[in-house]
């Protein structure tokens, strides 16, 4: 989907959410500690089982379509877990996060605008008596970059901020795990009613926090697949430092939609897209972003050093994402287009084809990957390359004006070719 119809869709949606306007306020958002009710054993199960089916939708060269109706049976299965634990922020925030995946991967503005209203509901819904849950706040920042409401996002993002440091603060961040899930299967054997699982002490709280934290963060694309990521020190350095790079991440989000509005700024935005990365290094969505900024501002080369460490495999998760594809192939024929090799032509050859099979039907990234066979034609003594060229140029939808225009450069090359 392009930035452009990305953001028509979304000042369309955003009038369909009516409710998106406001934030709960601290009267509305009780304190999360102590004594917070632990999951049951069976809804934890549940939401590994759709933590299973979400990682493998990332794990499959889906086109829109397939991934859409994959990631809705997601949705539904997370819906269903959060209505039967209401009390656990976890599971809302889950069921927020994958709406909003959603919201943006649908093509018109009354279904973006349902999942709009479905994340919204999901990320108040977890913050309702957890009011230090730091994902729910970072939730409904997103939401508000996404329908253009950026004061209200650096609002949302004020409170996870403040919240993070609450957390921080507290000896429970020293728990492992390990010691969460023996907390919350002690409680959960108390009795069959949920109404009377013995309250914990604050440590023992927190140490449920803790342990819904980390569940949370594994479902970030890109964090969980490394083993450097996984065997670090999740108790001060991973858990903490990647809480804060995904506020800092955000924040970068907030200052490039006001960007659109004042381009004096970039530079801003590229310090702090740095800030996130500071904090934690290996978060994919910073690194991919900040190299479509660098790939924007006509550096290719710095957004092919950012993006690549996703591009070899080590990341399962993103190995069908397309807008990394997207990125790689378009950097990679910006870098052809300058006096590249016909091994560079391969290479951004190599990304268009894979995010073809993924978005075929894309037009513009049709156009892109015609613009790129008509550079190989003209640039490189290739009669095959030319062959493809015409080919794939010819297949365009004739109302095109790119096909014309195309099709004219071949003609003009193939007459002035030896």
């Amino acid at each position: 989907m392009s930035s452009r119809f990305t953001r028509t869709v979304f000042a369309a949606a955003s009038l369909l959410l009516g409710a998106c306007t406001s934030q709960p306020t601290r009267d509305e958002l009780a304190p999360t500690v102590p004594n917070v009710r632990p999951a049951s054993s069976s809804s934890m199960s549940a939401c590994s089982r759709s933590h299973q089916r979400w990682a493998g939708v990332r794990r499959s060269p889906l086109s829109a379509e397939q991934w859409i109706a994959a990631e809705a049976l997601v949705l539904d299965e997370l819906t269903r877990t959060a209505t039967a634990e209401p009390a656990c922020p976890l599971f809302a925030t889950l069921r927020g996060r994958v709406a909003l995946e959603l919201a943006l991967a649908e093509r018109d503005a009354s279904s973006s605008g349902r999942r709009l209203e479905t994340a919204k509901s999901a990320f108040e819904a977890s913050l309702a008596g957890h009011s230090e849950w730091v994902p729910g706040w970072l939730g409904l920042a997103e939401l508000h970059v996404l329908v253009g409401q950026p004061k209200l996002a650096r609002e949302a993002l004020d409170r996870a901020r403040a919240a993070l440091a609450s957390l921080e603060r507290l000896e429970a961040w020293t728990l492992s795990s390990a010691t969460a899930e023996h907390y919350a299967d002690d409680a959960g054997r108390g009795s069959a009613s949920a109404d009377v699982v013995p309250a914990l002490s604050p440590q023992q709280s927190m140490a449920v926090v803790v342990r819904w934290i980390d569940e949370e963060a594994s479902w970030c694309v890109g964090t969980t697949d490394v083993p450097e990521v996984a065997a670090a020190d999740a108790l001060v350095i991973g858990r903490w430092r990647r809480l804060r790079a995904r506020i800092e991440l955000q924040d970068a989000r907030i200052e490039a939609a006001e960007v659109d509005y004042d381009p004096a700024r970039a530079v801003e935005v590229l310090a702090a897209y740095d800030e996130a990365l500071r904090w934690d290094p290996e978060l994919s969505e910073a690194r991919i972003e900040l190299a479509l900024w660098w790939a924007r501002a006509g550096e290719p080369e710095r957004a092919l050093g950012l993006a690549e460490p996703f591009l070899d495999g080590r990341y399962p998760l993103l190995t069908f994402n397309p807008a990394l594809l997207k990125l790689a192939a378009r950097a990679q024929a910006e870098l052809f287009a300058r006096g590249g090799t016909l091994a560079a032509f391969h290479d951004a050859v190599h990304y268009f084809e894979r995010l073809g099979q993924l978005r075929g039907d894309d037009v513009e990234v049709q156009i892109a990957y015609a613009r790129h066979l008509v550079a190989g034609a003209e640039q490189l003594a290739d009669a095959t390359i030319r062959a493809d060229a015409r080919t794939f140029v010819s297949a365009l939808d004739p109302g095109l004006p790119e096909r014309a225009e195309l099709l004219a450069r071949l003609e003009a090359h193939a007459e002035s070719a030896p």
